[in-house]
């Protein structure tokens, strides 16, 4: 995966510049390059995201016109549910 090609051009390259080695050295490193490749994809062509363990009881309808990602707290965020146009 050429995530240099896939990152170019987005709000993501440059955070993605400063977190690489931050990433790279991590003991999550694939849970933690998966997240990001995962908004990523989302953001550039749109979609629904559900972790495997959600379980959905009512319609995304209202969701899917704005860019929805699960908020957890003031300084994180939960991305088990996202939705992207």
């Amino acid at each position: 995966l050429d995530t240099d090609k896939l990152f170019n051009n987005t709000f993501f390259y440059t955070k993605w510049l400063d977190k690489r080695k931050e990433i790279e050295n991590s003991k999550f490193r694939i849970a933690h390059l998966s997240d990001c490749i995962r908004v990523l994809l989302l953001y550039k062509y749109g979609g629904i995201y559900l972790d495997m363990d959600t379980i959905s009881l009512k319609s995304f309808n209202d969701l899917i016109e704005k860019n929805g990602v699960g908020e957890f707290s003031d300084n994180e965020l939960a991305n088990a549910v996202m939705i992207f146009p």
